[in-house]
């Protein structure tokens, strides 16, 4: 006992129990002994033994009567049990880990990250508090709590001053994580550490990725904790892989954002960031495949603009590109702002109209565009007078799809260039530009290369003359 109780043998001789060991009677070790005594069987037990000095030791306890008594055969088993309480402190973070490794792996929304990142720490290692503050240029811009953290004021109002606690600006800058032992003694002028308890440690360590800093990982642990190894590498290990994983969504990204900018240019013109024609493909498959339009029906109108080549030639391209800007937004103030207006190619605009049925509304809606252009453009203080002419197709009878509606637009418009009208319908009857004579032109091109027109004439000759 002497040994075992680190106490002077001159303390226990002739001396109970429980006037060396004051309190002992209400002890679990204190009950089996009464019981082997009583019953007079053999017992065993662990029991936790604590030194004045504040440390614990471990001892496992077997009991034997004895006709004297008990005979009490203590063996120290402390490290045992320390040993036992390392394999599950190791268990306990090598669970953190794989929780962590887990969340990044799956999840792909950064706030969800990092708040889950926090509670999962606070779960699987009982810390009292984790946060993460995410900064840009040094600066914090949101902080994510969990456990006690959550109940601190102190962040918002730091979030709102846009400062940093002293313990997460130093880990910030520097290579190495920061511990602050007592933070309500130790951290002088810090809001957050006035209401941390007063035994706890703060960890901090830097989140960052491939030389990208993301921001800081705040944990407030027990001494043992913070100074453990172990517990440090696991909350480095954590912020390195929240930075990882911040770093791949980012990049995602970034690579989803080009990717639909790509998937944009191709549904886009450049110049005047109008759909284009395939963009007015798309919006008019939508249109015919579905109960698009009233009844499936609606109208495509190819818009020409007249002696926008002068421009090009009198201005410059720069501004001949200017007015071509302009054009959309003029067309939609004359029909509404929901109108589908596309460059098609050069001077060429296609709109669609879902809700015009016919050529005789069509007709009407290609008057309000006309009369739309009848006021100037200003195009860098220059004014610039554009006339139109326009084609119109109306699904299903001209077309039952986008190439055979557009071209039978085009065919209307060339129709009223060559009329000297302002607008045309198409009709197949008037239509001229045929596959036939497209091959007869072709033939006389190869006829006239090679000699193979012959004239066959017969004079007419007046025989009183």
């Amino acid at each position: 006992v002497a040994l075992h109780g680190r106490r002077p043998k001159e303390e226990l001789l002739d001396r109970s129990m429980v006037e060396v060991y004051p309190g002992i009677e209400t002890t679990p070790m204190f009950a089996v002994l009464r019981r082997c005594m009583a019953e007079r069987t053999p017992e065993r037990m662990e029991n936790a033994f604590n030194y004045p000095d504040g440390s614990t030791g471990w001892f496992e306890l077997s009991f034997e009567p004895v006709p004297e008594g008990v005979l009490i055969l203590s063996v120290d088993v402390t490290g045992r049990k320390r040993a036992e309480a390392e394999i599950r402190h190791l268990n306990a973070v090598l669970r953190g880990v794989r929780a962590v490794n887990q969340l990044i792996v799956r999840e792909r929304d950064p706030d969800r990250l990092v708040q889950r990142s926090c509670e999962l720490l606070v779960e699987s290692r009982g810390f009292a508090c984790c946060a993460v503050i995410l900064t840009e240029n040094g600066h914090p811009v949101r902080a994510v709590t969990a456990g006690d953290a959550a109940k601190l004021d102190a962040f918002p109002e730091m979030m709102k001053a846009g400062t940093l606690p002293p313990c997460a600006a130093a880990a910030l800058v520097g290579d190495e994580p920061v511990v602050r032992s007592s933070p309500a003694r130790t951290c002088q002028n810090c809001t957050i550490a006035e209401d941390a308890a007063a035994t706890c440690e703060v960890f901090a360590v830097r989140i960052e990725s491939e030389r990208i800093v993301f921001g800081v990982l705040l944990a407030s642990v027990t001494p043992e904790a913070g100074a453990a190894p172990e517990e440090s590498g696991l909350l480095l290990e954590a912020a390195g892989d929240i930075g990882f994983a911040l770093r791949s969504i980012r990049l995602k990204a970034e690579r989803d954002a080009a990717t639909e900018r790509e998937r944009g240019l191709a549904f886009r013109d450049a110049v005047t960031d109008l759909p284009n024609r395939a963009g007015l493909a798309v919006q008019v498959a939508t249109l015919g495949t579905g109960d698009g339009g009233v009844h499936g029906r609606f109208t495509l109108l190819v818009v020409d603009l007249h002696r926008f080549r002068d421009v090009n030639f009198a201005l410059g391209h720069r501004k001949g590109n200017s007015l071509l800007r302009e054009i959309g937004p003029r067309i939609r103030e004359a029909l509404g702002p929901e109108t589908v207006v596309a460059r098609l190619e050069g001077d060429r605009f296609g709109v669609l109209l879902p809700a015009v049925v016919d050529g005789a509304g069509a007709l009407g809606v290609a008057d309000s565009v006309r009369a739309a252009f009848r006021r100037s453009f200003v195009i860098d203080g220059v004014a610039v007078d554009v006339d139109v002419r326009t084609g119109i197709a109306v699904h299903p009878e001209h077309g039952s799809d986008f190439d055979t509606l557009l071209r039978n637009a085009f065919v209307a418009c060339h129709r009223a260039r060559e009329a000297g009208i302002d607008q045309a319908v198409y009709a197949a009857e008037q239509d001229g530009f045929t596959g036939r004579r497209l091959a007869l032109m072709a033939d006389l091109r190869r006829a006239i290369t090679d000699g193979q027109l012959v004239l066959v004439y017969q004079p007419v000759v007046d025989l009183r003359a």
